[in-house]
């Protein structure tokens, strides 16, 4: 392993990118096509959810829930989050409500990231359920994740606001969402 003088996750995507700009990095299965996203990409994503974070108000220290299938969107939300000091808690797609709500109470996320859809599975009801079995925990902005497939219907992100706002990722538009305060 090489060594390098890199301190960050995105003082080493900086680097990737500068250094080979149009080299794969991540990869995305669609149907059966195979998406290839490059450094660069990558790098606009990550900005993208960087500032989309920033404008809903995350501050370091706290916590942002990824309810995503594996896909690069997934590690993009980790250099996002790092890149304000923020750090990610990976939630389980098929994880039943008890499970998420003993996440929403155990690691106070203010934002969770969920798939608009994914197999079927009705991640926002499993959300939305376990949010409101803990009225004692401020319900965490919403960031709508389309996924490396284009929706097949365009995606209300308001239909996901669990009180504290929703927005499509992507979109340059957080609606106004505000993150709750979390603990650090």
């Amino acid at each position: 392993m090489t060594a390098t003088g890199t301190t960050s996750l995105t003082g080493l995507l900086a680097e990737l990118v500068v250094t080979t700009p149009e080299a794969p990095l991540a990869f995305d299965v669609v149907g059966d096509e195979i998406r290839t996203c490059t450094r660069a990409r990558f790098g606009e994503r990550v900005e993208a959810v960087r500032a989309e974070l920033a404008d809903a108000g995350i501050e370091p220290g706290q916590c942002i829930a990824v309810m995503l299938p594996n896909w690069s969107d997934a590690l993009v939300w980790q250099f996002a989050a790092s890149a304000l000091g923020a750090h990610i808690i990976g939630v389980n797609t098929r994880y039943n409500t008890g499970e998420v709500a003993h996440i929403l109470v155990a690691a106070r996320p203010a934002v969770v990231a969920v798939a608009a859809s994914f197999h079927g599975l009705d991640l926002i009801g499993t959300l939305r359920a376990a949010a409101h079995s803990v009225p004692e925990v401020a319900a965490p902005a919403v960031a709508v994740v389309t996924g490396p497939a284009a929706p097949v219907t365009p995606v209300d992100p308001a239909g996901f606001d669990l009180g504290d706002g929703a927005w499509l990722v992507g979109s340059g538009d957080t609606r106004g969402t505000r993150v709750p305060r979390t603990p650090h």
